[in-house]
């Protein structure tokens, strides 16, 4: 059997191509650009490696200190958590009861609540989620004994509160707890 007789080049067009490719030549990156390479590289993988996985958390389960309004301080750490697709909000500690009480109890909440140990009380209750948050329950301030519609959402890694009345509302900002 006879080979296929190989394709002819045309000489001059090689030749031409040639000449191209030198008039636009393939620069590679020098050392030092390929070390600022290496090192953004670095830097990146790290950054993801070490910054608080709070920083990305868009869930509100897990545990969170709330802020008094009035003074700026801790006030209590509440455990969120869910059940049957509804989230739900204990106090599992208060962090600066007064000294002469230091298991206050809900004196101002009405019906099965009044006189209940604050710590341990359900506050948060009946929340469904809705998008990118959490509303359609309810929070109680233990300290007013009122209840309020509640919206709560995370929001650079920290936990919205949104309490209303009608058309009012106030929102506090709650930090997570790392423990």
């Amino acid at each position: 059997m006879k080979e296929p007789a190989a394709p002819r080049v045309n000489r001059s067009e090689a030749e031409k191509h040639r000449q191209e490719l030198k008039a636009y030549p393939l620069e590679l990156p020098h050392e030092e650009e390929k070390s600022k390479m290496r090192s953004r590289l670095l830097t990146a993988v790290l950054i993801l490696l070490f910054v608080p996985s709070a920083v990305f958390a868009t869930s509100p389960i897990g545990l969170w200190k709330t802020i008094d309004d009035e003074s700026g301080e801790a006030k209590s750490i509440v455990e969120i958590y869910e059940q049957d697709s509804t989230l739900y909000g204990r106090v599992i500690e208060l962090l600066n009861p007064p000294p002469d009480n230091p298991n206050p109890v809900c004196e101002k909440c009405e019906g099965d609540r009044k006189d209940e140990p604050i710590e341990g009380m359900v506050i948060l209750h009946g929340m469904k989620p809705d998008g990118d948050a959490w509303s359609g329950g309810a929070i109680l301030d233990p300290e007013n004994g009122k209840t309020y519609r509640c919206k709560l959402w995370v929001e650079n890694g920290k936990l919205k509160i949104r309490g209303y009345v009608t058309f009012f509302y106030r929102t506090q900002e709650w930090l997570p707890v790392e423990r």
